[in-house]
């Protein structure tokens, strides 16, 4: 071993006479060297090392990456390393495998020559032992792509099995894209460090999810040294021999590693057997001891020609042998022969080595003068731009992302912009700044006789509106008074059934009329069948309550039934004054209409009290808002199996439509269920008395998708090979699936911000701190079920949240092969589930302080469920059972 060119080139004539072999490793270095050396050792063996096959690995990585730059690189590599292979007097490569390619593809001989790892005795239990480990240098991009591969699909599986799993990955000049894999959960981005022993002796599993590469892997051979359990690819596994459940676990699909990993984290047994398999392969294929006598081979056979030619006597034509018997004269002829056949085919050898350099050289110098420049600059810039041209590829990737995003921003922009909302929301402001900027005209009788009459509906709900409206407590402004001189004029809503953006944004003629919404409601709009809020239905209500249309307002009978709203007589009085037949003219001008007004002001004070109805206090102990592939099945088979017949499936009779939460208290008020489980319902407000607890879950945005994608492709929506995860990833950006999960547990807001009918994306109004509301998280699955427990018998309801298996999860082996992708797929989503987590996790540190065996227990109890047969006698629901509702929406306009 030397140092530099400069230490030892100067000096290389002084130990020419003792050097019998030339060890180069590298193409690159090989390519640099091997002419000086057959110049200046004219005589010694040049032993070309590939270390591995960088065509090879190159190739492989093209085909995984789709890359056509690295296709046209493994091209080039193939050139350089066969040509340097026929110049070398000996090839030495590190497997069979490649052993096997080189003599088939292209007729070059070689030697095998593993790596070197030197057995370490150090042992530490499993018992004391956490986590995955993954080591490598990421200068090499297949350590790149397997830890994105492993950070972004893998780790997630296991971390919803698993959620206390971390990974560690270790190794020097980490790129961007790897650095930024800490910001996941349970990632930590280690970098360089000087002794892996430390390492190796913590960690539960060592994982090597190569998707592509070339020759013998050392992480893994360390691995086995080490005695620490691996889990790997058949790439990572190639020409190791290696063999399943005995050294090592090997899978190449997404599904089938994961489990693999569990198990080695569950399975104490399996481990053991594992570590002493590995140990004991690697002593006897890589150790110092095993692989010495194959480079000793190598040396040998050089050190065995030369002596046979140096022993070989020069015999004259007429010289006589004077052997001491027939066979003293068969065994020297023999000898003799073997020694010129030895020296036949070493010089032969050498003379095929110079005839194909020689065939090499003259192509290369022919290609040289027809372009030598070209072909200077070119080799110039492979060399120099190679790192620059990978770190362009990173940032063409990053842009490619913000170039969808901002595609994927136009779309919605545009989808607004022409939308019927849009056009009223345009109309609306323009009103709302001629409304400004007008001079008040000074109030007339008509107007003090409407605020009368909207004083003695009850449809200003005074305590609604300060809190939902909290600048106008702050100013200390009575709500009556803020909301009749300008809070309607900003389309802000006087109590919970009435929304007054939506109003006039369904009823553009109420903006002509330069009319309070809320009277015109009031004096009109329920004459004419007018709807207050999307959510609101009057017929229902009317039904509900047992009155006819006509007989009453059903806002201003709502607001008379108001504990403390107002007085009970003026129901009567409304309900007289606003009748149907006192209206039945329904001219086009307000004059009979502001005289029924002042009637209603006179007689508010006079007439029996009408009869009261008591609100239905009905309402479930779970309302479950089922999240599309986050855990929503197995979830509803616990609410089966706690609540047997009395768990209500409630959807909306329009695919793809939200469903008012009204509807769903009032089948809840008809048939006596005990939790619901729905996949459209949307969030119910404070205090709205749906449920005793909404319970909900959000998922890491990027598990989802691939969640819901294989889903798709299991239930036949995508076929396999028929659309890429990509291009999915492009269909489903159309239709709002990044963004689900906040859309999801969005209230609801004003029209204009609906990209979809009920579909609201209201993020930083996701209230996480209600105590009628708890948001679990996949990946926290266990640790959701003890906090909801605890949270369910503090409201006096027993639950058993433990499951026997998760249902509906997909299966591994669909995952396409195309999945390397940004994990920031879906800013929005992201954000929301860290919020979740973040409070989650806060919440459980805390408890289990308090509950340190709270998580043992819960499995013990998972475990009976499993062993029980339980989770095979509960059944859900099929589509066909599940109850139907119409829709909270007026249907779409024809625009």
């Amino acid at each position: 071993m030397l140092g530099t060119q400069d230490q030892w080139w100067p000096h290389l004539a002084e130990i020419a006479a003792s050097v019998t072999h030339v060890w180069l490793s590298r193409p690159d270095v090989t390519r640099d060297f091997l002419d000086k050396f057959r110049t200046a050792l004219p005589d010694a063996t040049i032993v070309y090392d590939t270390v591995d096959l960088h065509f090879l690995r190159e190739q492989r990585g093209a085909e995984v990456l789709q890359d056509p730059l690295a296709a046209s690189a493994a091209r080039r590599f193939r050139e350089l390393e066969i040509g340097l292979m026929r110049q070398a007097d000996r090839v030495v490569v590190v497997s069979p495998v490649e052993q096997d390619l080189l003599r088939a593809e292209e007729r070059v001989e070689s030697d095998v020559v593993p790596n070197v790892h030197q057995r370490h005795h150090d042992w530490v239990s499993p018992a004391l032992r956490d986590g995955l480990l993954m080591v490598g240098s990421f200068r090499h991009p297949p350590n790149v792509d397997a830890a994105k591969w492993l950070a972004t699909e893998i780790l997630p599986i296991v971390r919803q099995l698993r959620p206390e799993v971390t990974l560690r990955l270790v190794g020097a000049d980490a790129p961007p894209s790897v650095l930024a894999l800490a910001e996941l959960d349970g990632v930590e981005v280690v970098g360089w460090v000087a002794d892996l022993t430390p390492e190796y002796a913590r960690a539960r599993v060592v994982v090597a999810p190569l998707r592509f590469g070339a020759g013998l892997k050392g992480k893994v051979g360390e691995a086995l040294a080490y005695g620490v359990p691996l889990v790997l690819t058949p790439i990572a596994a190639e020409g190791m021999d290696l063999v399943h459940e005995q050294h090592a676990l090997v899978h190449d699909d997404v599904g089938g590693f994961a489990s693999s990993v569990v198990r080695l984290i569950d399975d104490d047994s399996l481990w053991r057997v594992l570590s002493a398999g590995g140990r004991e392969f690697a002593a006897a294929r890589y150790s110092p001891e095993a692989v010495g006598p194959l480079v000793r081979r190598i040396l040998d056979n050089h050190e065995g020609e030369q002596a046979a030619v140096e022993r070989l006597p020069e015999l004259e034509p007429d010289q006589k042998v004077q052997p001491s018997s027939a066979d003293d004269l068969l065994a020297d002829a023999e000898r003799q022969i073997a020694a010129l056949e030895t020296r036949l085919a070493a010089q032969s050898h050498r003379l095929g080595s110079a005839d194909e350099a020689t065939r090499v050289l003259t192509h290369q110098l022919e290609a040289l003068r027809r372009s030598e420049s070209i072909s200077a600059v070119v080799v110039a810039a492979d060399d120099r731009f190679a790192g620059e041209r990978r770190l362009l590829e990173f940032e063409r990737d990053e842009l490619l992302v913000v170039v969808q995003k901002l595609l994927h921003r136009a779309r919605e922009v545009h989808h607004v912009e022409s939308s019927r909302s849009y056009a009223v929301a345009r109309r609306v402001g323009r009103w709302l700044r001629r409304g400004r900027q007008a001079q008040a005209p000074a109030a007339t009788e008509a107007d003090a006789q409407r605020l009368a009459l909207l004083a003695a509906s009850g449809m200003v709900d005074r305590q609604w509106y300060l809190a939902a409206h909290p600048d106008v407590a702050a100013a200390g402004r009575d709500p009556f008074d803020h909301y009749t001189t300008q809070g309607w004029k900003e389309l802000r809503s006087p109590g919970p059934q009435f929304d007054t953006a939506w109003y006039v944004a369904t009823y553009p003629d109420v903006l002509d009329s330069g009319i309070d919404p809320a009277v015109h409601y009031l004096v009109w709009g329920w004459q004419e069948g007018r709807l207050p809020a999307p959510w609101f239905y009057p017929d229902e209500y009317l039904r509900r309550h047992g009155l006819s249309e006509g007989d009453v307002c059903p806002i201003v009978h709502q607001a008379a039934l108001r504990p403390g709203a107002i007085r009970r007589d003026r129901e009567s009085q409304v309900r007289g004054v606003l009748g149907a037949d006192a209206l039945a003219p329904a001219a086009p001008g307000l004059d009979r209409r502001d005289a029924l007004v002042g009637q209603v002001v006179a007689t508010a004070a006079r007439g029996a009290a009408p009869p009261r109805v008591t609100p239905s206090t009905d309402r479930v102990d779970l309302l479950h808002l089922h999240g599309f592939k986050c855990a929503g099945q197995t979830f509803a088979w616990i609410l089966e199996r706690n609540f047997p017949d009395q768990v209500v499936y409630a959807e909306s009779q329009h695919p793809g439509e939200r469903l008012a939460w009204q509807r769903v208290a009032d089948e809840v008020s008809l048939t006596g269920a005990r939790a619901v489980s729905s996949h459209l319902c949307t969030l119910p407000p404070v205090g709205a008395g749906v449920a005793t607890l909404t319970v909900a879950f959000v998922r890491q945005p990027r598990a989802r998708l691939l969640s819901a994608y294989r889903h798709d492709q299991a239930t036949g929506a995508v076929t396999v090979g028929d659309e890429t995860f990509a291009e999915y990833l492009t269909r489903v950006e159309r239709s709002g699936l990044l963004t689900y999960q906040v859309r999801h547990l969005s209230p609801q807001g004003p029209p204009q911000l609906r990209p979809d009918w009920g579909w609201d994306l209201l993020p930083d109004l996701i209230d996480l701190e209600r105590d009628d509301l708890f948001i679990g998280v996949v990946e926290r699955f266990d640790e959701s079920m003890i906090l909801l427990e605890h949270r369910l018998a503090a409201l006096g309801i027993d639950f058993d949240g433990s499951y026997g298996i998760v249902h509906n999860a997909a299966r591994g082996e669909l995952v396409p092969a195309d999945t390397t992708l940004s994990a920031d797929l879906s800013g929005i989503d992201e954000a929301l589930y860290r919020r979740v987590d973040a409070a989650l996790k806060a919440r459980w540190d805390a408890f289990v302080l308090e509950h340190p065996e709270a998580m043992k227990d819960f499995r013990r109890r998972c475990q009976a469920v499993r062993t029980s047969g339980l989770h095979e006698s509960v059944s859900l629901k099929y589509v066909a059972d599940w109850v139907l509702l119409p829709s909270a929406l007026p249907p779409r306009s024809a625009d």
